[in-house]
């Protein structure tokens, strides 16, 4: 009769402990296209990294593993509808209706910008498209340009294109180009680290905001995550992040900034 007894406490012990053991680490996986700074600054580091420690603190459940992968790669794996996956800094307007749908999108991770830059020992001045034509634009290869795109094709503005960011602004330094077109979010990390805030002038050519990007099995992990993103803009933790690389966590600040 004891031996009974002592199996039915064993089972119902059991009964409780399944779903704490079925759920005790929920596996995403970040995949990430954005390779150049301040997403990725060196290996293992970077804006993406730091994202994904803050949502494993925050989130100590959850485990995430990072993959950084080209967007073509990332486009084919979105097509089979894969489970249990994160991509941050990306916006709905970039992926067709049939993806986009499929997956929850959280509120704004951050705004960001694309800025035209210029140096400042020059008279020139780009508020519009426009303001380019009879100048050498520098672009980013593969990177298309709202409304500047169909005067470049028009022979109105000669492109140069550069492999990177970085490569770029080397580019302005030289006076190679005129001006440039490249993220918000890269300028301020990478004039930061060279230390040439007063050597540029920039304005925003268009300007968009970041988010994320879930697809989860499990409701609540959807859930979790969105509150984390909505209140992150409040936490000091992640504004001191934003800092670190030269960023501004406000659409004020951010249009300030780019006049």
């Amino acid at each position: 009769m004891r031996y009974k007894y002592f199996v039915l406490i064993a089972l119902f012990l059991l009964a409780l402990l399944k779903p704490i053991v079925t759920y005790a680490g929920d596996q995403l996986t970040l995949y990430s296209y954005h390779q150049a700074p301040p997403f990725i600054t060196g290996d293992k580091t970077g804006l993406t990294y730091d994202f994904a420690n803050y949502l494993s603190q925050l989130n100590p459940e959850l485990q995430i593993k990072i993959m950084i992968i080209p967007r073509k790669r990332l486009d084919l794996i979105l097509s089979s509808d894969p489970q249990n996956i994160i991509i941050p800094w990306v916006s709905p307007a970039w992926f067709k209706k049939n993806i986009k749908n499929q997956y929850t999108w959280s509120s704004e991770i951050m705004p960001d910008a694309s800025v035209y830059i210029w140096n400042n020992d020059t008279n020139y001045s780009f508020v519009k498209p426009r303001d380019l034509l009879g100048h050498n634009l520098g672009g980013i290869r593969g990177y298309r340009y709202i409304n500047v795109d169909p005067l470049v094709s028009q022979q109105l503005i000669t492109r140069s294109d550069a492999n990177n960011e970085k490569q770029l602004i080397q580019m302005l330094q030289q006076h190679r180009v005129d001006v440039g077109i490249m993220p918000f979010s890269a300028v301020q990390y990478l004039l930061q680290e060279t230390k040439l805030e007063m050597a540029f002038s920039m304005n925003s050519h268009h300007q968009f905001s970041r988010h994320l990007m879930i697809n989860s099995e499990r409701p609540i992990v959807k859930d979790q995550l969105s509150s984390t993103i909505s209140n992150m803009k409040h936490d000091q933790r992640w504004q001191n992040i934003m800092r670190k690389y030269g960023l501004v966590t406000n659409p004020q600040t951010l249009e300030q900034a780019t006049r």
